[in-house]
């Protein structure tokens, strides 16, 4: 039984390394595409800012607009940086969970629609392998007991010998065997102790067992709930991003017939860059969320890790 724990502790320990290098992974995809949408903004107000002199030549526009725009361009360009930076940290901390470096990762997610129900997960909770384990626990201290019982049994011991010679009366016997019986006459207040002990530790690592058990259940509904929560906002991400795109090519288009000005030009693309860079964070958390419901069934073992 304390094999089988031990066993199932080391499989409960790679699932969580998983969890680790699986969150780092998805951090460094989520900070290099953010990388990106802030390159593609800045991109976008290089070409305002081309648009903005153009007009500024033309008397079409005034200058503090080009002023305002370029303000905004190197703000854009500070966070930049910024994500640049955590980029690189989290590529680190990647490296040092896989230990080697990372030139690539693969850009591809995991699809998730519909989800089963939740009754279907939790069912799966007695396979989990720290929910075996505390059972294989509890197994052992309750052995340990019978263990501790042993105390007050009398031992029995044999011992025999074979003489290549003796002296004496005995001189014809080449051999004998003592029998021994030690009953604990005085040992049973030491023993009982030990046994009360060991009945505290199995009575201990019964309810241990139902406290991992009723986690793992809890762990598995909350994982469950993220998850369903984060898909809903993905969605909904979804559609805001695909209107911000939408909104920003009418706004260019009116800004040319001056039907608005700069500042609701401007305002539509900081619209864009905030639904999009949000948009990348809720599909970074759908991913977690996924692989750490996964896990939390307990839905992996040494062939799939």
């Amino acid at each position: 039984a304390e094999k089988k724990q031990r066993q199932q502790e080391l499989i409960r320990a790679k699932q969580l390394l998983f969890i680790d290098v699986s969150d780092a992974f998805y951090l460094y995809k989520s900070y290099s595409e953010d990388v990106a949408a802030l390159e593609e903004i800045d991109k976008a107000f290089d070409d305002r800012m081309a648009e903005l002199k153009r007009r500024t030549g033309l008397g079409r526009s005034k200058r503090s607009e080009a002023s305002s725009t370029e303000s905004k361009l190197y703000q854009n360009r500070a966070a930049l940086e910024d994500m640049k930076s955590q980029r690189d940290v989290t590529r680190e901390l990647l490296e040092f969970l896989v230990g080697q470096p990372v030139v690539s990762i693969k850009k591809e997610d995991i699809v998730i629609e519909v989800l089963p129900a939740v009754d279907e997960y939790l069912s799966t909770v007695d396979a989990r392998p720290d929910v075996i384990a505390s059972k294989e626990a509890a197994t052992v201290a309750q052995k340990k007991v019978v263990i501790a019982r042993a105390g007050f049994w009398p031992t029995v011991n044999v011992e025999g010998n074979n003489y290549i010679k003796r002296v004496g009366s005995a001189s014809d016997v080449d051999w004998d065997v003592t029998f021994n019986v030690n009953v604990p006459l005085f040992n049973g207040t030491q023993t009982w102790g030990a046994v009360k002990e060991a009945q505290a530790l199995a009575q201990e690592a019964k309810l241990n067992y139902s406290r991992v058990k009723r986690q793992a259940i809890l762990d598995i509904q909350n994982k469950y709930t993220q998850l369903n929560a984060n898909l809903r906002q993905r969605d909904a991400y979804q559609k805001a991003y695909d209107a911000a795109v939408n909104d920003y090519q009418l706004q260019q288009g009116d800004y040319k017939n001056n039907l608005v000005n700069n500042l609701d030009v401007l305002t539509s693309l900081e619209d864009l860059q905030l639904t999009h860079r949000g948009l990348i964070d809720i599909k970074t958390q759908t991913q977690r969320a996924y692989w750490a419901l996964r896990i939390a069934t307990g839905d992996f073992n040494d062939d799939t890790l």
